[in-house]
């Protein structure tokens, strides 16, 4: 299976192209979420082009016109809009004086929207699952002997049952825990206590995307970049050539 990846969009347009020059040879295209706040937001709510609400229709009419082609994720920086908790909203960038707006136009489309989908042994979400969050959502009413974590993050989606999805965390500001959610969660932390083997993720920006990384349990592909052009192809039937933590580590630090 040939499934295209576009990562965190934040309002730029990048997607427009990346949608248009490949639709019609991928089997899937899998957009990872965040489709909202940039730094230039206060510029950009005036511009038709990158208002935020506009770029949220412009990817649901996506969906609209490739219903079995693509999937829409959401992120934390959409969840923020949906969430009633104080700490969702602190994101960088979120628009307050604009909340309500926003909000509407997710859950106006939210039946277009999941949280993660499978697809040949590889989970791809916005940040990923950690077998920590997996474990604690049992105590409100996951029952992994009748469904999936994947069937159940998108049923409550559905259901607007958004706080599921809500930060989590005590001691890392930016996330890194194992115990934050799906739209949340660091890499670092998520490859201590993966819950999936193979798992695909945005959220954490990296110059270097896509990166390859493995620690012989888990192997995880980070494709999120500062610029938001990183466009990425999963061929599922080509294991891709991964590398351990540490020297993924030493590469980043050399590029810096």
């Amino acid at each position: 299976m040939l499934i295209g990846i576009i990562p965190d969009v934040h309002q730029t347009t990048h997607f427009i192209k990346m949608v248009e020059n490949n639709i019609n040879r991928l089997d899937k295209l899998v957009f990872l979420g965040d489709y909202v706040d940039n730094w230039l937001e206060k510029i950009w709510w005036h511009d038709p082009e990158h208002n935020p609400v506009n770029t949220i229709n412009k990817v649901v009419s996506y969906k609209q016109n490739y219903p079995d082609k693509i999937d829409l994720l959401l992120g934390n920086h959409c969840l923020s809009y949906l969430s009633k908790n104080p700490k969702s909203k602190l994101v960088s960038g979120h628009q307050h004086e604009h909340d309500k707006e926003i909000a509407q136009a997710f859950l106006n489309n939210i039946e277009h929207f999941k949280i993660a989908v499978e697809y040949d042994g590889w989970v791809i979400s916005h940040a990923g699952f950690s077998n920590t969050w997996v474990n604690n959502q049992k105590e409100k009413g996951f029952n992994p002997d009748k469904e999936t974590i994947i069937d159940w993050c998108n049923k409550m989606l559905l259901k607007k049952n958004f706080h599921y999805f809500d930060w989590t965390g005590k001691l890392s500001p930016s996330g890194d825990e194992v115990t934050q959610t799906p739209t949340w969660i660091r890499p670092f932390s998520l490859m201590k206590d993966s819950y999936f083997s193979n798992q695909l993720v945005g959220h954490s920006e990296t110059k270097l995307a896509p990166i390859f990384v493995t620690n012989k349990k888990t192997n995880l592909i980070l494709v999120d970049s500062p610029d938001h052009t990183c466009y990425f192809e999963l061929n599922t039937k080509k294991q891709p050539k991964f590398e351990t933590v540490e020297k993924v580590l030493k590469t980043i630090r050399n590029e810096k």
